[in-house]
């Protein structure tokens, strides 16, 4: 007997779009036509598209950035300078996407699944030179125009987060850029001289960065969708496979009888993809600390008598995307920690020293303490140890279900104090 085995991979592109699914009102996905000039989307692959980062070498910036950025070594700033103009272009295209007043991502072939070309992977390097613009602010005593740089990447990601039919990739892809912009911030802030005014304005700023609950739960309805007509694609495969008599499946035909089955479990595991996604629509409306409470459905779904047909073996599997969240819920600890930090550093330049507590930071500095993602209460501080930290998932309960090493991989997560 042979085996179908069919594992949904991190990315899955649809060729239709059907309306519907376990909840018509949470998880219809609305198709929106909109003009390519007006689609910020298409401004970012015309950045990309004149990048004239080919004559430099982008391993040597990259990791000339991270030195920079996580390290704070000095750095050569004319080499910044010719980079920047360089790509003078490039990011002038950029800031067109941000502009935009719309952001599509464009529908895609089911039998595209296996590479995803929605957000061109060169953005990176766009990322990478608002890093660069930050750094040459910053060393030029720009600090305002240097924080806006950092600022740019966080839009970028707000950006693709929100995306009409934004998929799992792309959103994923904005949690990355989160957190480059932040690490590129915490370094201009151990940097900046900043006063009290600049840093309630620096502040308040990153306030409307944290991640967008809608989104994420528009982000699964759309994956859903792709899973349905993904589920579609087997079956119009497989009996394409048993008219045409290919020897695709280790030239193990596919009868009738196998299809018939084949359209059952199918169904089937719609059905319980249908579960997941509601968990994870719950999921992301809810707080971080109640992730270790929820129970997920199993995402492998076998035959019910571990057969096909009479010739193959079925099983449909989904990733397991809890660690996702818990990369969310880490992404926006950080901003609040980037924004405690901020205040620190003007407490530091009007009293010459740092303050015992956080609250002494309020109403000066912050309008309130910043909340820790993953407790829902303000994030913590150690004045002797100098660092701004949070217990992230310690203390937490683990799903006895959930991925392994998920939970400790953000557990005490710590944000030194530089200055």
């Amino acid at each position: 007997m042979g085996t179908l085995a069919v594992v949904l991979p991190d990315y899955i592109s649809t060729k239709r779009n059907p309306a519907g699914g376990p909840d018509d009102t949470d998880l219809q996905v609305q198709a929106v036509v909109i003009a390519q000039p007006q689609d910020g989307l298409h401004h970012l692959r015309i950045a990309v598209a004149v990048l004239a980062l080919e004559e430099v070498d982008v391993l040597a910036m990259n990791r000339f950035l991270d030195h920079a950025v996580t390290e704070g070594e000095e750095i050569d700033h004319a080499i910044l300078r010719e980079i920047l103009e360089r790509n003078r272009s490039a990011l002038a295209g950029l800031r067109l996407s941000l502009d935009a007043p719309h952001f599509l991502m464009p529908e895609m072939n089911a039998d595209e699944f296996e590479f995803a070309p929605e957000i061109p992977l060169e953005t990176e390097q766009l990322v990478d030179l608002l890093r660069t613009r930050a750094l040459l602010r910053a060393h030029e005593g720009a600090w305002d125009e240097a924080f806006e740089s950092a600022i740019a990447i966080l839009r970028l990601a707000q950006r693709l987060e929100g995306a009409s039919r934004a998929v799992l990739t792309t959103t994923m892809m904005s949690v990355g850029y989160r957190a480059d912009a932040l690490e590129t911030m915490r370094r201009l802030v151990a940097m900046a001289p900043l006063g009290d005014a600049q840093a309630r304005r620096w502040a308040e700023t990153l306030l409307p960065y944290r991640s967008d609950p809608a989104a994420w739960k528009r982000m699964w309805a759309v994956e859903y969708q792709q899973w349905k007509s993904l589920l579609g694609w087997i079956g119009e495969r497989a009996a394409e496979e048993s008219r045409t008599g290919s020897e695709r499946l280790d030239e193990a035909e596919v009868t009738w009888e196998d299809l018939h089955a084949l359209r059952r479990e199918t169904e089937r595991t719609l059905e319980v993809f249908a579960e997941l996604t509601r968990a994870y629509q719950r999921a992301s409306e809810g707080n971080c600390e109640a992730l270790g409470e929820m129970r997920f459905p199993d995402t492998t779904t076998p035959a019910a008598d571990g057969s096909i047909g009479s010739d193959l073996a079925l099983e449909i599997s989904a990733p397991d995307y809890r660690d996702f969240f818990l990369r969310r819920c880490a992404e926006d600890t950080a901003l609040a920690a980037t924004q405690t930090l901020i205040a620190l550093r003007a407490f530091q330049h009007d009293h010459g020293g740092l303050p015992d507590a956080l609250t002494e930071l309020v109403p000066t500095y912050l309008a309130a303490i910043p909340t820790d993602a993953f407790r829902g209460e303000p994030i913590r501080y150690s004045k002797a140890e100098r660092f701004v930290y949070s217990p992230g998932t310690s203390g937490l309960e683990q799903p006895v279900d959930g991925p392994l090493g998920a939970y400790e991989a953000f557990r005490d997560l710590r944000y030194p104090i530089e200055f």
